[in-house]
């Protein structure tokens, strides 16, 4: 079973969509009317006694696996229930079932305001209490256990999404961004790389920033249409694409390791009958003639048995590897001149 609640202040707007769809009646309820404006005119007598609020109006929508075709008598039992958990009491309420779409589903709307007291049910944490409500209600009838929406790791298109696909033949813009996503998240290495590469597939990615200007959220758009990322799935959200960024940034640097250490072992077994310092200044100098880059050379030099015996020891300074790795590469790059000069001269 899925619960989707909301909560707001206008009581008509709600029981006349609620009321009025095609399809739509009543299985349940403690008003005297069965008509929306009645109905909204008692929820307003209600809200008198609590006047500081103003969402007074719970909507829940109560839905089955579409396997699962309830009768109206057991849609108003779960119904009751449901409030039962959710605190309401001497509430006024009204259930009303939809046939329209391809799953079983009622529609509750609900006074939080208690009409003989004037107390309030708590709105804090609905939408928790309503999934604990609900695992309750699957047990109680015996229901399929529905992931809920919000739990997913890739949401599916909604009801008016779907409509909209078969009434334009083209993709949506949910599933474009989703499959877009999926096809790169397990590439990408920093913020901007991902940005970059949707925007290749016509996707705009925003990222919301805290005042120190660190990430805390992100939505994607195309063609006009956004998502939060949340929306699309939890694993679109920044918190799951920020650990998928830590993860794929330790593969890369495993990775670009081993590459190092492969080509210094390759160098090294040329200069076998060298002691260690003079080797490396001639892995230095063989790198720097074949036209690599002072970050690349000093990046091969990390490979040196010399560097690994300082992080092994147990008062390692990254400082003085440092200071090792830059007096090799001084030395290779002196030699090489040496020879250049040398050679002018002959």
């Amino acid at each position: 079973m899925i619960g989707k609640v909301t909560h707001g202040r206008d009581a008509y707007s709600l029981l006349r969509y609620v009321a009025d769809k095609e399809g739509a009646y009543q299985v349940g309820g403690n008003v005297a009317f069965n008509d929306p404006v009645n109905i909204a005119r008692e929820f307003r007598k209600g809200q008198a006694l609590h006047r500081t609020i103003n969402r007074y109006v719970w909507h829940t929508s109560l839905s089955t696996a579409k396997h699962e075709n309830l009768d109206d008598k057991t849609w108003k039992a779960i119904a009751k229930d449901y409030l039962r958990e959710m605190g309401f009491n001497k509430h006024q309420y009204v259930v009303y079932r939809h046939t329209d779409a391809d799953h079983n589903h009622i529609h509750i709307v609900a006074n939080r305001i208690n009409i003989i007291d004037g107390s309030a049910v708590d709105d804090a944490w609905s939408k928790y209490r309503t999934e604990a409500a609900i695992r309750k209600l699957e047990s109680a009838y015996n229901l399929q256990v529905v992931e809920p929406s919000h739990g997913k790791e890739r949401k599916s298109p909604t009801t008016g999404e779907q409509r909209m696909q078969a009434r334009t033949q083209t993709p949506l813009p949910r599933v474009i961004i989703q499959d877009a996503l999926d096809k790169i998240l397990s590439t990408i290495t920093s913020p901007e790389d991902l940005k970059n590469k949707l925007k290749t597939e016509g996707i705009e990615t925003r990222f919301r920033k805290r005042k120190d200007k660190t990430i805390s959220g992100i939505s994607f758009s195309y063609n006009g249409i956004a998502f939060g990322g949340g929306k699309l799935g939890k694993r679109y959200s920044w918190t799951r694409i920020q650990q998928q960024l830590r993860e794929n940034q330790a593969d890369s640097a495993t990775q670009k390791k081993h590459q190092l250490n492969k080509l210094y072992q390759s160098l090294a077994s040329q200069t076998t009958q060298v002691e260690p310092k003079l080797r490396d200044i001639i892995i230095a100098g063989k790198l720097l003639k074949k036209g690599y880059s002072s970050r690349s050379v000093k990046a091969v030099l990390t490979q040196s048995p010399i560097i690994q015996s300082y992080k092994q020891s147990e008062n390692y300074q990254e400082d003085k590897a440092l200071r090792y790795i830059d007096k090799v590469y001084k030395s290779a790059q002196r030699r090489i001149t040496k020879n250049s000069v040398q050679e002018v001269v002959r």
